[in-house]
């Protein structure tokens, strides 16, 4: 503590640059190598705040900003980082958790964070650069060879460095920068193959980038796009294969999967196809159509499994658990499938909607829809579309089939969503109650009012 207090009278004089900088570099050099001690728990955002206002002398970090009211500016000329001192510029700063692939953006670093990770590579000597050194998975994700890398060796990058790549991942990923991303995951994933959350990451951003290329109106080279969605899905693969019970992967495998499956089909209906690519498109259909089968059966699976060992989980699975009913719905509807299957499903999500308290509007407010009114909606049209378009299909329909679906027709009349009746919940319930005794209330007074003024006004009269 006496460093900072000496720095902060010089300060004042703007004194403590003098000498080309050596106090404020010593106090770094005697007081980041113990910051992690124990022994100064009870003080560390004191000597945050205080290491954050050498900094910011010694480096121009961080920036001085309006909430940052504990650094001065005292006139001092920041000198150029090295990369010795860009360790030990990191150790201060780095954050003592990693963000995960799907925390908030909030949980990732700041722009400043950012251009002083920058800052860092920058300055880092050639013998330590990874991006020379990642071929070898690149050819991995590429499918050029099957076997993972090996570790990078540790010599060429520190290991406590090691988390400066997927630092910089995670910031452009939670920015939606796709292309700097995979950029950084597979520069982080040279320093270290067996990171579950850069094999998320890499993989969330291949499939938006695929996504992209779907919607956009440029025109696509089958094979080309072909190729890159078999890369996307080896990085779905290798996630997988670290982490197995993360259900959110495995919808978002099924859901790009289903994306694919659905362009293989309109490319099939085009007229310009040759045989070869005819074959080839039809492949790969019937390839991802399996992936999404599989990838939501697989959630299914999985909530139910939680949904036995807990209770609390309960409320964190139902409400996606009618979308893996849906999306193995529409699957099947576009396999030509058998219709009980398909409609037993859609029947199924509109089940789970309900029960994950979906409201059922009059009218639909795009700009604020209520709770799951929009997926509701889609699930009534879907279930009487696809009963529609079978019947436009076939002329001859089996009597028990055709049963089915003047049973279903008559369930959908009288469902919830059909009489905009939602499930009344505690919550609903107290809300609702709460709501009736502010307007008996408020009733009561109105009357009470009225007859005061109807007094008042007899008495005038009178």
């Amino acid at each position: 503590m006496m460093f900072f207090v000496a720095h902060e009278l010089l300060g004042r004089r703007q004194w403590c640059s003098k000498g080309n900088h050596k106090f404020l570099s010593m106090i770094l050099n005697v007081t980041v190598p113990k910051l992690r001690s124990p022994l100064f728990e009870p003080y560390r955002d004191i000597i945050q705040e205080c290491l954050e206002q050498t900094t910011f002398c010694l480096y121009g970090y961080p920036q001085k900003k309006a909430r940052m009211r504990h650094i001065q500016d005292h006139e001092t000329t920041p000198i150029d980082l090295s990369w010795p001192k860009a360790a030990q510029l990191l150790k201060i700063f780095r954050p003592h958790v990693l963000p995960q692939f799907n925390s908030y953006k909030i949980d990732s670093i700041s722009t400043d964070m950012e251009t002083l990770l920058q800052q860092c590579i920058s300055t880092m000597p050639i013998k330590y650069n990874i991006i020379g050194h990642t071929k070898p998975i690149e050819d991995f994700i590429n499918r050029k060879t099957n076997s993972l890398p090996m570790l990078f060796n540790s010599d060429v990058l520190c290991f406590k460095m090691n988390w400066i790549y997927y630092l910089l991942a995670d910031y452009y990923f939670k920015c939606r920068d796709f292309s700097k991303a995979i950029q950084y995951y597979e520069m982080d994933l040279t320093v270290d193959p067996t990171r579950f959350d850069s094999w998320a990451g890499i993989s969330l951003s291949k499939a938006s980038k695929c996504e992209t290329m779907i919607g956009s109106i440029e025109v696509l080279r089958p094979a080309e796009f072909l190729k890159i969605t078999d890369d996307t899905l080896k990085c779905f693969e290798m996630c997988l294969k670290i982490n197995e019970n993360d259900p959110q992967l495995w919808v978002e495998n099924g859901s790009f999967a289903y994306n694919v499956q659905s362009y293989c089909s309109r490319y099939l209906k085009s007229q310009s196809v040759s045989p070869k690519e005819l074959s080839y498109a039809k492949l790969q259909q019937n390839k991802y159509s399996k992936i999404v089968h599989k990838c939501f059966n697989r959630a299914i699976n999985q909530t139910l499994s939680h949904e036995k060992c807990s209770d609390a989980d309960n409320e964190d699975h139902d409400d996606e658990h009618w979308l893996y009913h849906y999306m193995l719905g529409k699957i099947f509807e576009k396999d030509r499938g058998d219709p009980v299957v398909y409609l037993t499903h859609y029947f199924k999500s509109s089940i789970c909607l309900y029960e994950s308290n979906a409201t059922y509007p009059i009218k639909i407010s795009h700009s604020n829809p209520s709770l799951l009114c929009i997926e509701s909606l889609e699930l009534f049209y879907r279930t009487n579309a696809a009963i529609i378009k079978f019947v436009e299909r076939n002329s001859n329909i089996r009597h028990s089939t055709g049963l089915m679906f003047m049973k279903i027709l008559k369930e959908l009349a009288v469902c919830p969503f059909a009489v905009n009746r939602a499930k009344i919940n505690e919550v609903l319930l107290k809300k609702h109650k709460f709501s009736g005794e502010q307007s008996i209330q408020t009733s009561e007074r109105y009357v009470q009012e009225k007859d005061d003024t109807m007094k008042i006004t007899s008495q005038v009269q009178y």
